[in-house]
């Protein structure tokens, strides 16, 4: 369960100060299993000075090592190679990717 705030008043100060945790049930052998679930955010920390594939609108992808990142999701990437319509179009040493054009990131 996620408490918020207003549900539990007494214990808003120690939830403030963590964020909450989101659980993902699934089934493994007929037990029921609760997994946290990774944020975006902390996939894309772990993801920074490695190679990724990020697709855009308009079939446009780039394939590049993350170099860094913010919490709109624009990112930056070294070493990248722009993809059109399945179709490598260059090479860029350098580029930003802004977050609103991102359809995915996978690590």
């Amino acid at each position: 369960m996620i408490w918020d705030d207003a549900q539990s008043p007494h214990l808003a100060s120690s939830i403030i100060a963590r964020p909450k945790a989101i659980f993902i049930y699934s089934m493994d052998y007929g037990h029921e299993v609760a997994q946290e679930m990774m944020k975006p955010l902390t996939v894309l920390s772990q993801s920074v000075n490695k190679n990724v594939i990020v697709e855009l609108k308009g079939k446009r992808e780039y394939r590049g090592v993350l170099d860094g990142y913010d919490p709109h999701m624009n990112l930056v990437l070294k070493n990248a190679e722009e993809i059109v319509n399945g179709q490598s179009t260059r090479k860029l040493s350098l580029t930003i990717v802004r977050g609103d054009n991102v359809i995915y990131i996978s690590p």
